[in-house]
């Protein structure tokens, strides 16, 4: 949070920042919108620290929620609403969130922005993943099971075929491959090279 940066500065501790170019626009945006006096409402997981982040930025004056009935929580709405979504997740769920919220939220004298903060590299990944999903009698998703973007990708598969996410070639198990045609496999964003290839090595030996 800026906060947080402030504070670190403040003690002549230079900082390096690796943040996320799509990260960092999602915090600029809450922070532009909260300054201009709309409450931030973030489509995702409250606990991710991502999210955390972002809603850091919005001085307080926002929410993270997957669900658009938290609106009932609210005694009176505010009448300034700006959306923007975790930068993992899918793109459909965030479309349709910003429409049932705009559904529950407007009234004559509401003003609502959207603004899509969803991670392009991201969208080309579960794109890409969904449609060798439909082509596929199997699929692997293959990354960390506390990563966003990996359950994100395991969730849109899953939909369309068979899917297992695994952490690594061991957790491969022979059965699951008797009688498949086409395998598919994909990967989170932050998945190491060297753990893809000893997915596609143990794929190819036991098939």
């Amino acid at each position: 949070s800026p906060e947080l940066e402030a504070e670190i500065k403040a003690r002549h501790i230079d900082i390096i920042d690796t943040t996320c170019p799509f990260v960092h626009r999602a915090q600029v945006t809450a922070r532009r919108l909260a300054q201009s006096g709309f409450f931030v409402v973030v489509y995702g997981d409250a606990d991710h620290p991502e999210v955390k982040s972002v809603l850091g930025w919005a001085d307080g004056n926002g929410v993270a929620t997957l669900d658009e009935k938290f609106v009932a929580n609210f005694d009176r709405l505010p009448h300034r609403l700006g959306i923007l979504s975790q930068t993992t997740q899918i793109p459909a769920h965030f479309t349709e969130f910003a429409k049932k919220l705009i559904d529950f939220a407007f009234t004559m004298d509401s003003e609502l922005r959207v603004i899509d903060t969803i991670c392009h590299d991201i969208r080309k990944r579960q794109a890409a993943a969904l449609e060798m999903a439909g082509r596929a009698d199997l699929m692997f998703v293959i990354g960390g099971r506390t990563s966003a973007n990996t359950h994100r990708l395991a969730e849109l598969c899953s939909a369309v075929t068979e899917t297992y996410l695994i952490e690594t070639a061991d957790e491969i198990h022979p059965p699951w491959l008797q009688g498949r045609r086409y395998i598919g496999i994909t990967s989170g964003a932050s998945t190491a090279e060297q753990t893809i290839s000893e997915v596609l090595m143990k794929l190819e030996a036991l098939t």
